[in-house]
């Protein structure tokens, strides 16, 4: 029974020595560059699909990150309208009814700049979270 054991081990160990030994080989003539390295083509064609996804994926996020910059410049740009529309209003002395439209058109522009940061901070939380998380670890 012992003899039995022995044989099967060493049997084992027969076959994964000549295994390793192939693949050594084989690694050792790749690297010397005495034959055409082993490849699997669908192996290495669903990975430059996946380069190709994030390289699409980190160009949307890109344009992405520079509209809302856009759209940050944009409220700003509300707001300072907002204030001007303040100020004209104050310094107004024409019919109460300009000075009625320069409070409306004031209030108008900075809740319009409120509710706009609102949706941009939302935005760009959800951007970050989408993009960050589920397509840029693909491929490092």
């Amino acid at each position: 029974r012992a003899t039995l054991n022995w044989s099967k081990t060493l049997d084992t160990l027969r076959q994964w020595s000549t295994r390793t030994l192939k693949y050594t080989r084989q690694l050792f003539q790749e690297r010397m560059g005495h034959v055409i390295p082993t490849q699997d083509i669908e192996l290495e064609q669903n990975i430059q699909l996946v380069r190709e996804t994030k390289q699409h994926y980190e160009h949307i996020l890109k344009e992405a990150r520079q509209i809302s910059t856009y759209f940050a410049r944009l409220l700003q740009t509300q707001r300072s309208l907002g204030e001007c529309f303040s100020e004209l209003q104050q310094i107004s002395s024409s019919s109460d009814d300009l000075v009625d439209q320069l409070v409306r058109n004031s209030e108008c522009q900075k809740v319009i700049a409120l509710n706009g940061e609102t949706l941009l901070n939302r935005e760009n939380s959800k951007l970050e979270q989408k993009f960050f998380f589920s397509n840029l670890y693909i491929v490092r």
